[in-house]
């Protein structure tokens, strides 16, 4: 059996994800060297933290091309959280950073709202776009567990499949292209639907 390859930049729920992949009866590795990335067929990219900071120690270790080689093979991945931020074109967190540009969506601070406490923790629903493969087969507007402080913007005329999500304003919850997936929040950690959106994601 295939290996999905978790990837290890110091940053994210590394065991968390191994633990619900492996509970789905895949074998799931956690690995930080370029070689064993670049020449995975499925990858997920967690996060949790800094936007600027991660692009940097992705680049440190050396596996900022091995992610590239990953995607322009046509292979998948996965960015769960600040990974899935990361996919995007550039963050404004600290300072504008670019990200990978794998699709061109940015990353801005919510904003905030007199009633809406920040980070956005805990459960929340998306928009069930029918066209999405990682989506299929969940209930109408599933709720998964949020975790953060930025979000992605809405845009116009982008070449890719989005869901949505409400809190505060609109903003981007999940997205697919291709080859390419991401999600704001943490399947690993949404319970039933979140399982069922890995085994989506993994069998699609």
């Amino acid at each position: 059996m295939f290996k999905i390859t978790i990837i290890d930049y110091e940053s994210g729920n590394l065991y968390s994800i191994k633990n619900a992949i492996e509970f789905l009866g895949y074998k799931a590795e956690i690995t930080d060297s370029p070689k064993i990335i670049s020449k995975s067929k499925i990858c997920i990219l967690p996060g949790v933290g800094a936007f600027d900071a991660s692009i940097k120690m992705i680049k440190k270790k050396k596996i900022y091309d091995s992610i590239c080689e990953v995607v322009e093979k046509k292979n998948k991945i996965l960015g769960i959280c600040l990974g899935m931020q990361l996919l995007c074109n550039s963050s404004t967190e600290n300072k504008v950073t670019k990200g990978f540009n794998f699709v061109n969506l940015k990353v801005d601070k919510f904003k905030k709202k007199n009633r809406f406490q920040f980070p956005h923790v805990g459960f929340n629903n998306i928009s069930n776009n029918k066209n999405m493969k990682m989506l299929k087969s969940l209930p109408e507007d599933p709720d998964f567990y949020f975790d953060h402080s930025l979000r992605i913007s809405m845009a116009k005329n982008v070449d890719l499949n989005t869901s949505i999500t409400d809190y505060s304003e609109k903003f981007i919850s999940c997205f697919e292209k291709d080859n390419i997936f991401g999600t704001q929040f943490h399947p690993e950690k949404s319970k039933t639907n979140g399982l069922k959106l890995l085994s989506n994601f993994i069998k699609c």
